[in-house]
């Protein structure tokens, strides 16, 4: 029987989200990390089975089947929006852990700046994976000693950007239905469109895309349901709310650390500082908390309590300016195709230097003459070709 085992307690859905970009994150790292990577990657294509074998299975867990189902009624849909899955969940790979990589986030403790790490085609990403979490700790506690902030989180899966076809992961299946259509829908968004980098752009246009994504499938498709739609909708309202107040968490954080000396020490801040700057971090989670009444689920209620420099800057990766998609959704009267349409002419004014950054070509976009409408329509027409 095909082996099935469920979600692990206490598992945020916000941890589903973060999706390490694998494919060749390799040259400029050491011959060990290239080769655990490499050696990781084999065995997960090795260990790949066709999914719809697997539903045809008699053997196949019912729970297992039911989730299969719904991965591929997904990434059908994700057609119907304009993406382009070409092989990917088409094929399922056991793999003999519960937590796929270890993600480490890293800021300096004075400053909201990310520690960024280069590599090829995906560009400057503001983490690295770990296939071991000792490894991860290792970096981290180095980072530690120098001034930095870091976050170490699970992560169920990754993104190879299309260089593979990437199979539906055993680390996946085990979260709930809704969060597993959301990711996968998240994922497909980054084989479709990724700009070199820009991770932020990135991260937060498949989270929307993966979130308003979910909640169509379920109130439009042949699986339609008014339950899980109403999870979709509520996760992603407080996803929305929880975006704000990492904005309005940025912005008193920035105004207390751009009033320090310039010449601060990152490796020894002074008593003093590290004491306001916890009486800051203190305000800031009451004010979550104060916020908490708002929420529709638990996802993020807990969220500001372990909160530091690291974590506001990793989760604003997901989560910068959301509200800038949402406003393009609603000028398309949401539909999905015509706003990945509008994406995909993002992506050409930023390959045509029109512009540099994609959140300023997406203002562009926002201010744009409704005119293009008709031209927006026709891209839209042959994505879906």
């Amino acid at each position: 029987m095909t082996r099935f085992r469920p979600r692990p307690a206490g598992v945020s859905v916000f941890s589903s989200r973060v999706v390490l970009l694998l494919a060749l994150l390799l040259a400029g790292c050491s011959p060990t990390y290239v080769m655990r990577a490499g050696w990781e990657e084999a065995k997960i294509l090795w260990n790949r089975e066709d999914i719809a074998e697997l539903i045809a299975d008699p053997d196949t867990d019912p729970m297992l089947r039911h989730k299969l189902t719904r991965v591929l009624a997904a990434r059908a849909f994700s057609k119907q929006i304009g993406l382009t899955p070409d092989g990917a969940y088409t094929q399922y790979s056991e793999i003999d852990r519960d937590v796929l990589v270890w993600v480490l986030s890293a800021s300096p403790s004075i400053a909201l700046a990310s520690y960024t790490w280069w590599f090829p085609i995906v560009g400057r990403v503001p983490y690295k994976g770990f296939f071991e979490k000792e490894d991860g700790m290792e970096l981290a506690r180095s980072l530690q000693e120098k001034g930095y902030d870091i976050l170490l989180r699970p992560s169920p899966a990754f993104s190879t950007l299309g260089w593979f076809d990437d199979p539906l992961l055993s680390t996946l299946v085990r979260y709930d239905e809704v969060a597993l259509v959301n990711t996968v829908i998240h994922e497909i968004l980054h084989s479709t469109v990724w700009i070199p980098g820009h991770a932020a752009f990135n991260e937060t246009l498949a989270n929307v895309v993966g979130s308003v994504g979910a909640r169509q499938f379920y109130a439009d498709s042949e699986y339609a349901d008014a339950e899980l739609a109403a999870t979709a909708e509520n996760r992603w309202h407080d996803e929305l709310l929880f975006a704000r107040f990492l904005h309005d968490a940025k912005a008193e954080l920035e105004a207390f650390y751009n009033g320090l000396p310039e010449d601060i020490d990152y490796e020894a801040v002074p008593e003093d500082v590290l004491e306001r700057r916890k009486e800051l971090f203190g305000s800031l989670k009451a004010a979550w908390q104060a916020r908490n009444d708002d929420l529709r689920t638990d996802q993020f209620r807990g969220a500001a309590d372990r909160l530091n420099n690291a974590a506001i800057v990793a989760q604003l990766v997901y989560l910068d300016r959301p509200w800038l998609f949402q406003q393009l959704l609603e000028k398309v009267d949401h539909s999905l195709p015509q706003f990945v349409a509008e994406i995909r002419l993002i992506r050409e004014k930023l390959e045509q230097g029109e512009h540099t950054d994609p959140f300023d070509a997406l203002s562009a976009r926002l201010n744009a003459p409704t005119a293009e409408a008709a031209a927006i329509s026709l891209l839209s027409a042959k994505a879906d070709q």
